[in-house]
């Protein structure tokens, strides 16, 4: 009885000592800011946008406002993208590689030349667009839905005078 006693005593202290020494070693690596049915909205992927945005302004000032500005952005796009597979909206390969050439293109110029590119992402340009090709795909369903809502929509004369 002794002995297990003592098993036991020394079983529970490795068991502390690894749990502390994983405790210690832990660190967050990123974190969920929202959900959206099944999509998952990462703290890195806000940053991720907030920076690229802050690039296309060339604005150097974060704001915490504009950084739950692009969360609340990424969660109607979300909301949108569920409703095109809802309604079965479908944008073609074709359509997003000409979209994402026309966007690389674009900060290929701005950049001053695609080796420039390449080192300010640190990556080739095959893997950008293999990075950014889901995300055009979203923003582009996002759109196309959008688009089908808006036209759906009749105003008349007179609804607009009583408005």
């Amino acid at each position: 009885m002794h002995r297990k006693g003592k098993i036991l005593a020394l079983s529970i202290f490795i068991l502390l000592f690894n749990l502390s020494a994983q405790a210690q070693s832990s660190e967050v690596v990123d974190q969920i800011v929202a959900v959206v049915n099944d999509h998952v909205i990462l703290k890195s992927e806000v940053d991720q946008r907030v920076y690229e945005y802050m690039q296309g302004t060339e604005s150097d000032v974060f704001e915490e406002e504009l950084w739950y500005q692009v969360l609340e952005s990424l969660v109607d796009n979300y909301v949108l993208v569920e409703k095109a597979r809802i309604d079965s909206v479908v944008v073609g390969d074709e359509e997003v590689n000409r979209q994402l050439d026309q966007r690389i293109n674009q900060l290929v110029q701005r950049a001053g030349g695609e080796e420039e590119l390449e080192q300010s992402f640190g990556s080739t340009i095959l893997e950008i667009k293999a990075e950014y090709r889901n995300i055009f795909r979203q923003d582009m369903l996002v759109e196309r839905t959008r688009q089908q809502k808006v036209a759906e929509i009749n105003i008349t004369r007179p609804e607009v005078n009583e408005f």
